[in-house]
C-alpha cells in the first residue's frame, strides 16, 4: 500500500509539471499547431489531477486509476511528439518509456526539455517544486 502511495505523489508530481495553463507565451520556441500541443499537454494536467485525487484507501481502485493513469498519460505523451521541436522530442520519448515502466522519477527527470516548451509555447510559469519532492519520494514497481 505505501507502494502505491508513493506511486501516487510521485507520478502526480511528474505529470503535473508539465502542465500547461493556456495564454500566450514568448514567440520563441514556437511551431506549428501550439494549440493542439498546449492542448495535450494540458491533458496531463487532468490525469495528474485524476491520480493526485484518487483513493488510497481503497488499494485496488487506485492501482486501476494509477494503471489507467499511466496508459493515458503515455498515450498523451505519444500524440504531442510530432507538434513539438525534434529536441522536446527525443526526451518525450523516454518520459514515455519511463511512465509506462512506471519509473515515475525519471519521467519527471526527462521532461525537462517539455517543461521548456510548455512556458514558451503555452505561457506555463515554470515548476520550481517538482524536484525537491522527488527528491525525498521514494518509488515501488507495481
Amino acid at each position: 500500500m505505501r507502494g502505491l502511495a508513493a506511486s501516487l505523489c510521485v507520478l502526480a508530481v511528474a505529470v503535473t509539471g508539465a502542465g500547461c495553463s493556456g495564454g500566450g507565451g514568448s514567440s520563441s520556441g514556437k511551431v506549428a499547431n501550439n494549440s493542439q500541443a498546449c492542448t495535450l499537454v494540458s491533458r496531463l494536467d487532468t490525469i495528474a489531477d485524476n491520480v493526485a485525487h484518487a483513493n488510497v484507501a481503497d488499494p485496488s481502485g487506485f492501482r486501476r486509476t494509477l494503471d489507467d493513469a499511466v496508459t493515458q498519460y503515455a498515450t498523451t505523451v505519444r500524440e504531442l511528439q510530432p507538434l513539438v521541436p525534434e529536441n522536446v522530442r527525443t526526451d518525450l520519448e523516454r518520459v514515455e518509456a519511463s511512465v509506462r515502466q512506471y519509473r515515475f522519477d525519471e519521467a519527471a527527470a526527462d521532461r525537462t526539455s517539455l517543461d521548456e516548451f510548455a512556458e514558451n509555447a503555452c505561457g506555463r510559469a515554470p515548476t520550481t517544486s517538482a524536484p525537491s519532492a522527488l527528491s525525498t519520494t521514494s518509488v515501488s514497481a507495481p
